[in-house]
C-alpha cells in the first residue's frame, strides 16, 4: 500500500525523513496525503467546467458617493 501513492513523491520521502515526527505521526500524515490526492484527481476528471460568470448588477442608489458640497 505504501508503494501505491499518489501525488508528489518528495512531500512522502520529507514526512519520512522527518525525526520530530513518531512513525504513527508519519502513517497518519501519509494517509492523509494519499487521501487528498485521490480525492483531487477523482474531482478534477469529473469536474464541470466553469459557469461563464454573471454579469456585474446594475449600482442602486445607495451604492453611489454622495456628491462633493454636501454635508
Amino acid at each position: 500500500m505504501l508503494e501505491e501513492r499518489l501525488g508528489d513523491a518528495q512531500v512522502a520521502t520529507a514526512i519520512r525523513l522527518d525525526s520530530h515526527l513518531s512513525e504513527r505521526h508519519k502513517q497518519v500524515l501519509l494517509e492523509l496525503y494519499d487521501t487528498f490526492c485521490r480525492e483531487h484527481n477523482q474531482t478534477s476528471q469529473t469536474t464541470p467546467k466553469p459557469a461563464k460568470p454573471a454579469k456585474p448588477a446594475k449600482p442602486t442608489a445607495t451604492d453611489q458617493l454622495p456628491e462633493e458640497g454636501i454635508s
